[in-house]
């Protein structure tokens, strides 16, 4: 367990407030990827440089942006103290306005 990974508390927590529709394929731990945006959204990383025990950066990835149009991070904003939801919401609304990509 990483510095910046959630507890058990939080993540009783969190979890009921993120989207969960199967897709057909087997679902990643929503935890493990949820840490792992957590870990380059902190200190302002790159997708690329994930640690590989978070899994595919790609995946990470993806998650976010799916949660984010979603309006997973939105729920977690009103929902959670001022902490990590803060700069992932942050970083969506800015994404949204300026419609450019982040680098994968």
């Amino acid at each position: 367990m990483s510095r910046y990974d959630l507890t058990d508390f939080e993540w009783l927590v969190i979890e009921p407030l993120l989207p969960n529709k199967p897709r057909g394929v087997l679902r990643v731990d929503d935890r493990r990827v949820l840490n792992g945006i957590s870990s380059v959204l902190r200190p302002g990383g790159r997708w690329r440089d994930l640690p590989e025990r978070y899994g595919p950066h790609t995946t990470c990835y993806n998650h976010f942006v799916r949660w984010g149009k979603a309006g997973a991070w939105e729920r977690l904003m009103w929902n959670q103290p001022a902490s990590f939801f803060t700069v992932c919401h942050r970083f969506w609304e800015r994404r949204r306005r300026t419609q450019r990509y982040l680098p994968a």
